[in-house]
């Protein structure tokens, strides 16, 4: 698992970059914050085996997570940290991240329209995540394919 959005920090970013006509992806890398930051983008870790993932994969839409009932240690602390809604962005059927939305500042329930939002939005938002993610991916590789001429420059000179 990658990333945990707040719809906040996504609608944000969506509309900066239809403002400049760019493509839309996240534009800050994925930083590991305290749970108090209520607009926190962090790397999660979602086992292979935790339940969530397949529920997740096979959910409908938008989970409140206050009726879910799975024994998932990722559960526990989204609950915890005081996480109410989730979303997640599939992306050729592969989990990408989550979008998670805390409770309401008025302390409302979420209405019909602000779920299908969210869910519109990890619908749109999942393949500017799976791009991000390739991004990372090709950067680590190209970082990893430098090294090794690095070292193979030095042991040539040795």
């Amino acid at each position: 698992m990658k990333r945990v959005l707040p719809m906040a920090t996504l609608i944000q970013q969506f509309r900066r970059a239809l403002r400049r006509g760019e493509p839309v992806a996240p534009a800050a890398p994925a930083r590991t914050v305290a749970p108090a930051d209520p607009d926190a983008v962090r790397d999660l870790d979602l086992a292979a085996n935790d339940p969530l993932r397949a529920y997740l994969r096979g959910a409908p839409g938008v989970i409140d997570l206050a009726t879910l009932q799975l024994n998932s240690p990722l559960v526990t602390q989204l609950c915890a940290e005081g996480a109410r809604l989730l979303a997640p962005p599939l992306s050729q059927g592969e989990l990408v991240g989550l979008l998670s939305l805390g409770l309401r500042r008025s302390e409302q329930d979420y209405a019909c329209d602000d779920r299908a939002l969210l869910l519109n939005l990890a619908t749109q938002a999942a393949p500017a995540l799976r791009v991000a993610q390739l991004v990372r991916q090709q950067r680590a590789e190209a970082r990893e394919r430098e090294r090794i001429a690095q070292e193979l420059k030095i042991a040539r000179l040795i």
